[in-house]
């Protein structure tokens, strides 16, 4: 695979610097120098990557060159060649740097639930949530990579089959409530991507997290046959005995509002009246998270339940932050949690 050539290759070159030091038994804080072009030689790594994964979304996979990604990463060929063996080589590498992104995002996601379905539908909002924030490697996974020659595609089976068996098998203690096919998990997860591969190419800027709740009743109840719990809705979840006009906002917001939501609701809330958006970290800071990875999730789950919206005004770009903002049942619910308090 053109990956672990370069890999090796990389390994080979490394092992060349490095011999003097592993002959005497020294450690890397004895030899600085060797430590810096370690140091060195990863940051242009990661430089080549992301030119990569820029490039292809710009021109698509089969028109990239060598020269296109040096030019966009800043970098010599020679660098590039010390590095990659090809073109190839380093595409495929790009795939599964976007592999590893989503995956961080992904399984934690996944992991922090108690409940199988409720883990399906959390793995899948983190998912959709890497979308957004990383639309560049996101691109590169669901829509470059079907267009990125032969081993591209047999990699891409391979994560879809992995996947599918996560889904159907569970992991750790969660498990499935009935045994489901290998046909029915793989058959859900492609419909997954199908969608998210037309969404992303007729609408490249559009943010795909408010897909989230219609993509995981779709998988959980047509794709995996398993029945999906209805959100209760403003009259069921009312007392008993109240009239429609009594109804709180609380009663059917479908979510659970732990005190870090609150936290979020209210930052944003206070954020209102200098009229700008706040970006994922400045929520995060203004509600004391310190895992960034747990804040992305919490403001992908708000906005699947319609309680923010990000008012970036121009499309992304790399490296351009959200500007999350309360929509007027967002600014319900806060109200009504500070009467309740």
């Amino acid at each position: 695979m053109a990956a672990r050539r370069a890999s090796s290759s990389r390994g080979m070159h490394a092992g060349r610097s490095g011999r003097g030091a592993r002959t005497t038994g020294a450690s890397a804080a004895e030899h600085p120098l060797l430590s810096s072009r370690e140091a060195l030689a990863e940051v242009q790594r990661t430089r080549l990557l992301t030119a990569m994964a820029i490039v292809c979304r710009r021109l698509g996979p089969g028109r990239v060159t060598v020269h296109d990604v040096v030019k966009q990463a800043g970098v010599s060929r020679r660098t590039f060649y010390e590095l990659y063996s090809d073109r190839d080589a380093c595409l495929a590498e790009a795939l599964e740097e976007a592999l590893r992104r989503a995956s961080r995002r992904v399984v934690p996601a996944y992991d922090a639930e108690g409940d199988w379905s409720e883990a399906v539908r959390a793995g899948l909002e983190a998912f959709l949530a890497f979308l957004d924030e990383d639309r560049t490697f996101g691109s590169l996974l669901v829509i470059d990579a079907l267009a990125s020659g032969d081993e591209a595609l047999r990699r891409r089976a391979e994560v879809v089959k992995a996947v599918a068996r996560a889904v159907r098998t569970g992991r750790g203690g969660l498990r499935p409530p009935r045994s489901v096919s290998p046909f029915a998990a793989e058959g859900a997860v492609g419909a997954v991507l199908a969608v998210l591969h037309a969404r992303l190419l007729v609408e490249p800027d559009k943010p795909v997290s408010p897909l989230g709740a219609e993509l995981a009743a779709n998988v959980l109840s047509a794709g995996l046959g398993m029945s999906v719990p209805a959100t209760p809705g403003p009259k069921s979840a009312r007392r008993a005995g109240a009239n429609d006009g009594d109804a709180s906002p609380l009663s059917s917001i479908g979510i659970r509002l732990t005190y870090r939501t609150l936290l979020v609701l209210r930052a944003l809330a206070q954020q209102e009246a200098a009229g700008a958006g706040m970006s994922n970290r400045e929520v995060a800071d203004a509600a004391g998270i310190s895992d960034q990875g747990q804040a992305s999730k919490l403001l992908a789950r708000l906005a699947r339940h319609g309680m923010i919206v990000n008012a970036r005004a121009r499309p992304h770009r790399e490296g351009e932050a959200n500007a999350w903002k309360l929509t007027e049942r967002g600014a319900s619910v806060e109200r009504a949690t500070r009467r309740a308090g």
